[in-house]
């Protein structure tokens, strides 16, 4: 995108007023929020005083309110300064006079500005500064200046080397043979000025692509736990033919069309019930199968996660591991789920430098944003959730607040949830169909017994 500005006079209510420069960089953040995708690197190339709207724009987004506005400082990775003043020289005690030095040359060369355009410019300007040197600090963001090495026609230099440049960042400046208003006009490819800058942009690029690479696997290794798929790797798969009730039974097969959005009758939560030892895992675990079959050809995100108290895993019997392993999973199936969260991820390094470890409350937090239209673009998700009434040793409040979470979750038409559970903890929910699985799956039972506990030989039929 390219974004212009005008510094004008304008006629208000209350006599002659004029526009700010530093207002403007508002407005520069906005057009940047609205145009781009959640999760894309950007690369600012700025001219002049256009430098100044990008440092005051970083500086807003920084203190944004919307994931979308926090994203942006996030994900800035490269910025070119073309002749943008950032210091004080020898001649000027400040950047202020810097800028108002540079207008005032500017004005000298144009006749249509009759007055000191240090009037466009307020406190804003040094504080900007300051900000920008401490985001700079905080996210090692890259930039390079450029300065003119030619005086302008008239004789008079706009930008000094000094002040075109930051203190001690010799490593991050350089000289381009042109004047001030000319620095960003190229006559060919082979032009040293095009040539210079085209440099910088192909290292930014380059850094682009292994920048997000990085951070997807530490994303995805900040979530991840050793025991993460222990359960639903021990569970019994389903003998052939068995299981099919399920997927012709008129709950499930109304709960899982998409194109049945929710009501209020009919939500994308569904509860399996089930007697201990009826098989409701087992039934889990092929739902999951066959769902994520059916994702691959409707691009739809699937996950699972299968409480147990067996053995001593913490992490597989809390809501914590549920969070950390359905993220896990649903990260490398949705690019824009992704990078939303490599921006939280950027944001929770940079406020807690170290070592630390992601918290319920915060999973919890980031999906709500994701299924409930605050995140756009995220993928229609179904999750199959197993053995609830293992859940923190059978917490019926822990229970109960998780039941109760996903159910706000599944009143969006972004995403259906299957829960599975002896018929404890007694919970009631609202709209949520509950299939029993005792009811249904006495052929299931038969056909077991026939194939697993029959001796080899003997008349398997029934008897």
């Amino acid at each position: 995108m390219t974004f212009g500005f005008t510094l004008k006079q304008e006629t208000t209510t209350n006599g002659l007023g004029r526009t700010n420069l530093m207002d403007i960089a508002s407005e520069l953040l906005s057009a940047v929020v609205e145009i781009r995708p959640i999760g894309r690197s950007l690369i600012f190339v700025a001219y002049s005083f256009g430098g100044l709207l990008v440092k005051e724009a970083l500086r807003l987004a920084d203190h944004g309110q919307s994931f979308a506005t926090k994203d942006v400082i996030n994900f800035t990775l490269q910025i070119v300064f073309m002749g943008t003043p950032h210091r004080s020289d020898g001649d000027a005690k400040s950047l202020r006079e810097s800028t108002e030095k540079a207008l005032a040359v500017i004005g000298r060369l144009d006749p249509k500005l009759q007055e000191p355009l240090s009037v466009f410019f307020d406190e804003r300007l040094e504080f900007s500064q300051a900000a920008f040197l401490s985001l700079w600090m905080l996210h090692s963001f890259r930039f390079k200046s450029f300065s003119e090495g030619l005086v302008t026609g008239e004789g008079w230099p706009v930008l000094s080397k000094t002040a075109a440049s930051f203190e001690h960042s010799d490593d991050k400046h350089d000289i381009i043979p042109a004047d001030h208003i000319s620095l960003c006009v190229f006559q060919s490819q082979l032009a040293e000025g095009y040539r210079k800058l085209i440099v910088e942009l192909q290292g930014a690029v380059r850094l682009i692509r292994s920048h997000r690479l990085h951070l997807r696997n530490q994303c995805l290794e900040s979530l991840h736990f050793p025991e993460l798929e222990y359960r639903e790797h021990n569970i019994t798969p389903t003998l052939e033919s068995t299981a099919d009730w399920l997927f012709r039974n008129p709950d499930f097969h109304r709960w899982s069309q998409w194109h049945l959005m929710p009501t209020k009758t009919q939500h994308g939560l569904l509860w399996i019930k089930g007697k201990p030892g009826s098989g409701k895992s087992t039934l889990m675990k092929e739902c999951l199968r066959r769902a994520k079959q059916l994702g691959l050809i409707k691009s739809i995100s699937v996950a699972g996660f299968f409480f147990t108290t067996r053995g001593n895993i913490q992490l597989q019997k809390t809501p914590l591991g549920l969070f950390r392993t359905i993220l896990f999973d649903l990260l490398q199936q949705d690019r824009v789920l992704l990078s939303a969260f490599i921006s939280k991820y950027i944001e929770k390094g940079s406020t807690f430098p170290g070592t630390w470890q992601w918290h319920q409350e915060e999973l919890q937090q980031f999906l709500r944003l994701a299924y409930t239209g605050r995140i756009e673009g995220v993928r229609n998700t179904i999750l199959f959730l197993d053995a609830l009434d293992e859940c923190d040793e059978n917490d019926q409040d822990v229970v109960r607040d998780l039941i109760y979470y996903f159910q706000e979750l599944c009143s969006s038409s972004k995403l259906k949830v299957c829960l599975s559970s002896r018929h404890y903890p007694h919970i009631q929910v609202l709209d949520c169909p509950q299939i029993v699985v005792e009811a249904f799956n006495s052929q299931d039972i038969l056909h077991f017994v026939k194939t697993k506990l029959c001796p080899a030989g003997q008349d398997r039929r029934a008897r």
